[in-house]
This record gives C-alpha cells, structure tokens and sequence, in this order.
C-alpha cells in the first residue's frame, strides 16, 4: 500500500496497463497538464509521419463535480489520504471539502481492455444539489446524439472511438445532458450519499495500423477495430483488476528487512508490470504511458533496463519487447541503407562500400513507432544500440521469449554491421566517431560500443572463433578507459561499467573493483538514475553487500520523493515514471543481491545453477546486504516454471513449484 496526505502536490498519480496510462489529480478526478499534457495515452497512437511521435489524447475521466454551486476538492487542514493498493491495483482518493461534504474516489484499469472506471462517493449531501461536468475539451466529438449518459466520442487526432458509459444513484432528481464538449449532469435534493460512476473504453486507434501499412512494414488489426468494448460497470472492473494481480502477486520479492526497501520494490514490481502488456504493439519508452517524454520513442532502456528486470517476473509481458525488437528487423535493414541514420557530420561514412556477402542491420537510438532513426542530435551516432539489441534478445532466446534462430539471424546482423563499420588497424580492428553511452562524448573506440560489437561478430559469444576481428578495448597503465583519450573527469551516467554489469565481459569482471573505484564518483549529480543501480549490482557481484546497499539506496531514494513512490529521472526534475530507474533498481536485487546471472558455461561457485536454451546456463550467488537478514523470490518465471528461491547470508535454497 502507498499513500500520500499532501493535497498540494502537483504529482498526479499513475495507473497503466501497457494499453492506455491514466493520470490522475490530488482530487481522485482525471488529470490535464500544462504543454498538451492530457493525462491520458494510448499505446497504439502516434503521428503517421514525420518523428511518429506519440499523441496524448483526451482524458476521459475528466470531470469536475460541483455542490451548492461550489468546487468539489481537497480543503485546506481537512482530512486527506490518497492510497494505492498495489495488491488489487485500486486507487482510492478520499477527503472532505471546506462545506463539510465526504467525498471518496475509487479508479481501476480493466488489466486486459482499454478501459478505465472511476467511483465517486458524496456522503452528508441530503437535500443538496449539484452538478458533474465531463469535460473532453474541443477535441472531443460527439458520435452520435444518443443518451448522455451512454456516448460514443472521438477523441484525439485520430478520432478515436471512445464509449464513456455514466451513471447516478442517490438523488431523486436527475437531469443528464449533452454541453458543447462533453456531459452535464444535474442532481438536487440529494440523499444523504450520491455515488456517481464513470466508465471509459477505448477503440485501437485507426492511427497505428494506418501508419504501419502507409509505411509499408506489415500491418496487424487486431479484432473489433475501431469498436470499443462495451463499457463494464465499476465493480466488473474493479473485480478484474483484483483477480489480475491476485495472481500476479503470486511471483513477489519478499525482503525480511527495513520496510522501506520492501515497499520501494513492490513498487517497482507494480508500476513496471503495470506498464507492459502482451497485447500492446510497441517497446515502451522510457516513460511508458506516464507522459509524452521522448515522444513514446523506444531506447536501450527497453532493452538493457526495462526488459531483464521484469523478465522474470512477467515473461509475457516482457516479450513485448523482444516481440518489437525482432518485428522491426526489415526496417533495420531499411535504416542501414538510409542516410536518415546518419547524421550530417557522418553522412560521408554512409558511403563507405558494403561487401556483397554483409546484410548488415542498424537499429535506431531513438526509434519511432515503425522502427525510423528519429533523434534529432548526434546521438543517433550511439552505433551501440545494435549491438545492444542483439544482446538483450539473445537473453531473450536463453530464456524461452524469444525464438533462437530469429535471434540468431539478428545476431548476425548485427555482425556484419560491425564488420562494415570498423576499421582494420594492424593487429586490431577500431570503431572510431561513435557516441558513447556516456552521452558527453564523441570519439573513438567507446569501451562498451567496442565490446559489444566483439560480441556479435564472436556470434553471440565472449569466446572468439579461430581467426575473429579482435577489438581494440582502450586502457591505460591503470586498467580499462571509457573511450580513446579519456580524461577520467566526468561522465553523465555510467558507461565504462557496463562492459562488468551488463555485458559481463570476463576482462571487465576481472578489474571490476578497479573501474568501479575509478569511475563511480564520476558521474554528474543530476544524472540519470540508473548509474546508482549498475554500481549496486557490481558491488554486490563482489560479495560487497553493504556497499553495493548504499549504492542502491541512492539509486532509488533520491528519484521517489513524489507521492505514491514516483520514479523520476533525475533528483532535480519532477516528471514521472521512469521505469529505466525502476528497472534498474529490481535487477540489483534479482542480478546484484540474489546474483541471478545467464552465463555460456555453468559457474562453479553458484550455490545454484540449471541449463536453458541456448546453450545457456542460470545461475544464482547471493550477496546480501547486512540490513537484510533474507529475500525471498517467490514463484521466478523460467520457460515455462516457477521457482521459490530463498536467500539468506549462509546460501540460497531453490525449489520448482508445482
């Protein structure tokens, strides 16, 4: 449970399941911001041109209740507490106004349609009237003139379809009605409680699939486009809300430990199976359906934060990543023969010759809805991207998301890319004018872009073929550098480590308490927040459990000071949620405290190891921190198993479930 008693905070709330996210006020009501912040995204709408960025669309659950002609809200020294139940996925607003009126506000998300519902609870109301004013602006049309109380709208660029069912009980005077941009509802000599229900449902929108087909990628419709669902009643939702993460919660990390690190990783664990959906069509951005930040553009956070975190945990859900990833292998190829993705300090590089025997694939930095390279800086030169994509669907393959020879071939792709890319220098091959992961940097041989490019011309592998390019890896008398001519100043989040955690590059793993001593009081403040949460996990690798703590306390405590533990992506910006922080912050308890790891070959000193797929071995090495005396990993999802895992300071015990 999460709560906050602090009416004044502009921080909406934050309900999503993968297909729409929904904010919402300090008052329990729909939320709009400030820039076309509607509170309200849906994972299929996007432009069908240019950066195919993602449009917010109309809130439908905004509304405005008035009493006695006055606004219905928080009061200033009332009683308030706005609560979410992460056990049920209920959130419940609940406070009196400045005339004396109770009022209680309870919102669910249907876990498998686009569909929201809202109850709204008037307590000491006898006799009183007032009023509720839907309100979905001049964007909203009216479909047809039917009953007010049970319209079809069309919201957004799109027009897509919208059925917004009301109703309410407890007033023996009811007066429904159309207004210029939404619904009013009047009531007067009220009983002593009026309870007021909304219940909005979504249509896909016709923008998605029209953009895939005139992009000319395939195209998928899903059944019954374009026709919402008929609305279900408050309660129907709230049930199927409930029976969903009743059983979610069957897989659950269990810390015996200060309350406060339990209630962070539940919250984790919530707001990141909260934002995937098996049936959503994309990769989520960083931000999921929290806001329109990065345009709903997908990055490596999908793939390197997002995706090995909740793999585990919701492999169904997680698949939607690889499922896009592998979807938008054509247009790899496309993006590599376009000099879109390059950009104009390197379009000369684009005209370097491609031997006939490389089919080399280039996925974007920052890619759109169709899989385009639409950063608009040099960022788009951060060549590490296809590698990394490789990578993280290679994990994938190992543990059953994702098919091995689809990876396989984009293994190989990404191969000849490399290959094309790189430049033969005596005994060793170099990648020069690349950004670094660091993002400060533009140079050559970046440490990480060069390993993972080894990694794929390796063929998936750390173990090199006779006769394979060999990398160059920059160093110096000290150990091994971010880049060429790296001045060991400042870095805006962790870059160098990564080639430890995640690559787990045995050079790297071997020096890892150097380049962790070397680079961690490096990076920038106000960077992002993962930096914290790959240095935990390093840490805890090397059996440093109270240090690798303190690492993670920073990675989280310093982005959740929002009600309702909203992620942020940096200490000093309000925007939320950021499941890359979040991401990172659950895989230094599975991979950094718990020491899960995937490995070519079994590890002799794990207290626990299996073989799956790909030639692949699981593994566990728990390093706990001392103010935590267990964690319990209930019901881990494996190919198709479940596991309890049970770690203490003395070993780790497994057992399948049944």
């Amino acid at each position: 449970m999460l709560a906050t008693l602090d009416p004044s905070d502009p921080t909406p709330a934050y309900l999503s399941n993968g297909l729409v996210g929904l904010r919402i006020g300090r008052n329990g009501f729909g939320w709009y911001g400030e820039g076309g912040d509607t509170g309200f995204l849906l994972a299929d709408e996007y432009e069908s041109e240019g950066e195919e960025k993602i449009l917010p669309v109309d809130n439908p659950l905004n509304f405005g209740i008035t009493v006695e002609g006055k606004n219905v809200g928080p009061a200033p020294g009332q009683p308030y507490r706005q609560q979410l139940d992460m056990r049920v996925g209920l959130l419940t607003t609940a406070y009196r106004t400045d005339s004396g009126v109770e009022v209680s506000v309870e919102t669910a998300l249907h876990p498998t349609l686009r569909m929201a519902a809202t109850r709204v609870t008037l307590k000491n109301l006898k006799g009183l009237a007032g009023s509720i004013l839907l309100s979905l602006t001049s964007k909203g049309v009216r479909e047809a003139a039917r009953d007010p109380l049970n319209a079809l709208w069309r919201l957004g660029p799109s027009g897509t379809q919208c059925w917004v069912a009301q109703s309410l009980s407890g007033s023996s005077q009811v007066e429904p009605m159309f207004v210029r941009a939404g619904t009013r509802v009047n009531f007067s000599e009220a009983e002593k409680e009026v309870v007021y229900e909304l219940t909005a449902s979504v249509a896909a929108s016709q923008r998605y699939p029209g953009l895939m087909s005139a992009r000319g990628y395939g195209i998928r419709l899903a059944d019954g486009w374009d026709a919402p669902t008929p609305p279900l009643g408050f309660e129907e939702v709230r049930a199927a809300a409930e029976a969903h993460w009743r059983e979610a919660w069957t897989t659950d990390i269990v810390i015996d430990g200060p309350v406060e690190d339990q209630q962070a990783v539940r919250s984790f664990l919530f707001y990141l199976r909260s934002s995937l959906s098996p049936n959503a069509p994309l990769a989520p951005g960083p931000f999921g359906l929290s806001n329109a930040a990065y345009n709903g553009h997908a990055f490596w956070d999908a793939d390197v934060w997002v995706f090995p975190a909740l793999a585990w945990v919701d492999p169904e859900a997680a698949a939607q990543v690889a499922a896009h990833r592998a979807g938008m292998a054509l247009q790899a190829r496309a993006n590599f023969l376009s000099k879109r993705s390059w950009g104009a300090a390197f379009r000369s590089m684009a005209e370097k010759p491609v031997p006939r025997s490389l089919s080399p694939l280039q996925y974007p930095w920052e890619s759109s809805a169709t899989g385009l390279e639409v950063s608009p800086t040099e960022t788009k030169q951060q060549h590490h991207i296809t590698g990394t994509v490789a990578f993280g669907l290679a994990l994938a393959g190992a543990i059953g998301i994702a098919e091995p020879q689809e990876v396989d071939q984009i293994i190989a792709g990404a191969r000849d890319f490399y290959l094309w890319r790189a430049e033969e220098q005596g005994s060793e091959w170099e990648i020069r004018s690349v950004v670094s992961p660091d993002e400060f940097h533009t140079g050559d041989n970046d440490l990480y872009t060069n390993l993972v490019a080894q990694w794929c011309v390796n063929g998936g592998s750390w173990e090199a073929p006779p006769g394979s390019p060999k990398f160059k890896l920059p160093r110096d008398d000290k150990g091994f550098l971010t880049y060429d001519g790296d001045p060991l100043r400042s870095y805006k989040q962790a870059a160098a480590v990564l080639a430890i955690f995640p690559l787990q590059y045995p050079g790297a793993e071997a020096e890892a308490r150097t380049m962790l001593e070397r680079f961690e009081d490096k990076i920038t403040p106000n960077g992002p927040a993962m930096s914290d949460s790959v240095h935990a996990t390093i840490w805890a690798r090397l059996g440093e459990g109270d240090r690798a703590y303190e690492a993670w306390q920073k990675s989280w405590r310093r982005f959740t000071g929002n009600p309702l533990l909203l992620f942020s992506e940096k200490p000093r910006t309000p925007k939320t949620y950021f499941l890359t922080g979040a991401g990172g912050c659950l895989q230094t308890v599975v991979h950094g405290f718990l020491g899960i790891r995937i490995d070519s070959q079994r590890d002799p000193k794990a207290s626990w190891s299996a073989p799956i797929k790909m030639n692949r071995w699981i593994s566990a090495r728990p390093h706990l921190p001392s103010a935590w005396r267990s964690v319990e990993f209930k019901g881990l999802r494996l190919l198709g198993r479940r596991y309890d895992l049970m770690a203490t300071h003395e070993g780790i015990s497994v057992q399948e479930v049944k």
